[in-house]
């Protein structure tokens, strides 16, 4: 783990092993390839180790057996210790339905694979591929977006925004969270419950409340850590470590530092991708993602995607992926922070 999902416009993307398509057997192929298997493989000093992937028979076969000889090409990786691979989705001179069923083979093969296997796997597309892929699912999720999106924030007076999650005030911003790490989010429940104004007397009170408390008395208030929240409901949906950082799609050393490391705060991406792998609903998921400092908003195309898929109870974090490439979104786990 983790398995990405990235476009081939995204450029050269550094791994231990490259696995490549490289045709149909011919005749003569055959005849040589006998006794080598369905790989080869080439090793160069401080180059990826290089396999190349060959078809037994005609890809029109739904990619079973194409999907099976990159199965033995990631065996053929792990044997050699490859701790990351890198496949780009091949160019195959086949309509595109028939392409989008062999991607989904592969995509299904990978994750076989990384379920008894620690490697990260990215696997390079053309868009318009996955779009296929999700289709089936694109027209009733953009629906759902385009019911909820708030594209257009500037018409709440800014300055006068009061956050009602654990005690602290946020500021708006004008990005999206994903692209502000360090920067709280607006929460939609906030606009609805906030007052339209406030007057000087509301934040005197406000301040002379924080004044009256000493720093010791805060820290002293402070809820359970995402961290501590997160090994909770581990113990409470009695889920293993593994089913965890597999479900979630994120890298072991990763989840061994969230577990280890109380105050640790991860991406907005790793947290969801986390909340998703122990099934929360929607209260459960604000809540954990609340300790790290996020907040679920229909500001966010991201956000309304990954509450589309809790609605409907679908916590296959694989095909919320797809989905979210599909739509130029960030994917969940993979290899953020």
């Amino acid at each position: 783990m983790p398995f990405e999902i990235v476009s081939k416009e995204s450029g050269l993307i550094h791994a231990d092993a490259l696995i490549q398509y490289a045709g149909p057997f011919d005749q003569q192929d055959r005849k040589i390839e006998q006794s080598a298997g369905l790989t080869q493989r080439l090793k160069q000093a401080d180059a990826p180790l290089l396999i190349f992937v060959r078809e037994q028979s005609d890809p029109c076969n739904q990619g079973e057996t194409l999907a099976q000889s990159y199965k033995q090409a990631l065996m053929e990786a792990a044997e050699e210790n490859c701790a990351s691979v890198v496949i780009p989705f091949p160019e195959l001179e086949l309509s595109s339905e028939a392409q989008a069923v062999i991607l989904r083979r592969l995509i299904g093969t990978i994750n076989e694979f990384l379920m008894n296997h620690e490697m990260s796997v990215t696997l390079a597309v053309d868009r318009r591929q996955t779009w296929e892929l999700s289709a089936s699912l694109l027209t009733s999720i953009q629906s759902y977006i385009d019911e909820r999106y708030i594209s257009d924030l500037s018409i709440f007076p800014t300055g006068r925004v009061f956050a009602k999650m654990k005690n602290f005030i946020a500021p708006l911003e004008e990005q999206e969270e994903e692209t502000v790490q360090d920067g709280w989010e607006l929460n939609e429940t906030i606009l609805s419950d906030m007052e339209p104004e406030t007057n000087e007397q509301d934040f005197q009170r406000i301040g002379e409340t924080i004044k009256s408390r000493s720093l010791s008395q805060l820290l002293a208030q402070r809820e359970a850590s995402f961290s501590q929240a997160l090994l909770r409901l581990i113990d409470e949906k009695g889920k293993t470590d593994p089913q965890v950082y597999k479900g979630a799609n994120i890298d072991r050393r990763l989840f061994s530092k969230i577990r280890t490391e109380k105050d640790y705060r991860p991406s907005k991406t790793t947290a969801l991708a986390l909340a998703i792998a122990l099934e929360l609903n929607l209260d459960e998921i604000k809540d954990l993602i609340g300790r790290a400092g996020y907040a679920l908003t229909h500001a966010s195309k991201l956000d309304i995607i990954v509450e589309y898929f809790v609605v409907q109870e679908i916590y296959d974090i694989t095909q919320i992926n797809e989905v979210l490439f599909a739509l130029d979104q960030p994917l969940l786990g993979g290899r953020s922070f």
